[in-house]
C-alpha cells in the first residue's frame, strides 16, 4: 500500500494555534492584519528571558518564588497579528502603546515599526497599505486563543496552565452553560382558594401527602441516627414515639 500524501502542519503545538516571535531590529517596518487585541501578561525579566508572575496573573492566589526574591513585575502585552503572507506572528508592546492598539479594530490592516533609535519601543499603527481585505482560510480570524498559546506554549508553567483551565471550566459553569439541561421540577398543587368547599377526594389525597411526607422524615431521622450517631427518637405512624434503648 503506498503513502498518501501528507498536509503540512497547520501550526499548532500540542492542540494549540501557534504563533511565532517576530524580531524588530532597528529600523523595521512590517505589514499585516491585527489578529486580535493584546494578550496583556505580568512578567519578572530572570537574565535575557522572561517569566510569567504567578501572583499577578492568578490574582494572588498561588506563589510567585521570582517576587519573594525581590522582583518587581512589569506589565508585557503580546499582540498576534498576520503578515502579509498570512502567517502568524506575535510582537511584544509596553503598557504606553496599549491605548492606541485598543483603538485598532480586530483584522484591520496594520503596519508594525521600529525607528533607527537603538532604544526605539514598537509601534502598531492603522494603515491601509492594500486595496483587498484578509482572505479567509484556515485559524485566519479574531477567535485565537492567544492565552492559551501564551502560558501552554511560550512560557511552559504548568502550574499557571491547570490555574487557566479551572478559570475556564468555572466561567463556563457561571454562564450557566450546563452539558446536561436541568430537569425541570413538577409544579406544585396551589391550595384550593377559601369558599371552595372540600371534597371527600381532596381529604383522601391530602392523608396520601401527608403520609409520604411522614414516610419521608422518619427516613430521614433514622439514617441520621445511625450515621451520626444520635439518638434522635424515630416517629411511629401514630404519632407516639418509642422508648429509647
Amino acid at each position: 500500500m503506498s503513502i498518501v500524501s501528507q498536509e503540512p502542519d497547520p501550526g499548532r503545538s500540542g492542540g494549540i494555534t501557534r504563533w511565532d516571535y517576530l524580531a524588530t531590529p532597528n529600523p523595521s517596518r512590517v505589514e499585516g492584519w491585527l489578529a486580535q487585541q493584546p494578550a496583556g501578561v505580568w512578567i519578572h525579566r530572570v537574565g535575557a528571558i522572561s517569566r510569567p508572575c504567578r501572583r499577578r496573573m492568578t490574582a494572588e492566589r498561588v506563589v510567585c518564588e521570582h517576587c519573594m526574591k525581590g522582583l518587581v513585575p512589569e506589565w508585557r502585552g503580546y499582540v498576534p497579528f498576520y503578515s502579509r503572507l498570512y502567517l502568524r506572528w506575535f510582537v511584544v508592546i509596553g503598557p504606553s502603546l496599549l491605548p492606541v492598539v485598543r483603538e485598532i479594530l480586530p483584522l484591520s490592516q496594520v503596519v508594525i515599526t521600529r525607528a533607527k533609535k537603538r532604544c526605539a519601543p514598537v509601534s502598531i499603527e492603522g494603515q491601509n497599505w492594500r486595496t483587498s481585505p484578509l482572505p479567509a482560510g484556515e485559524g485566519r480570524g479574531t477567535e485565537c486563543p492567544m492565552m492559551d498559546f501564551l502560558i501552554g506554549v511560550l512560557f511552559r508553567d504548568p502550574v499557571l496552565a491547570a490555574y487557566h483551565a479551572s478559570a475556564a471550566v468555572a466561567s463556563v459553569s457561571d454562564t450557566g452553560m450546563s452539558p446536561t439541561p436541568a430537569t425541570p421540577k413538577p409544579p406544585r398543587k396551589r391550595p384550593a382558594p377559601p369558599g371552595v368547599p372540600v371534597t371527600e377526594a381532596d381529604r383522601e389525597e391530602g392523608a396520601e401527602e401527608l403520609s409520604r411526607v411522614s414516610s419521608r422524615i422518619r427516613g430521614r431521622l433514622a439514617v441520621r441516627a445511625l450515621t451520626d450517631g444520635i439518638s434522635t427518637p424515630i416517629p411511629s405512624a401514630n404519632g407516639q414515639h418509642p422508648p429509647r434503648s
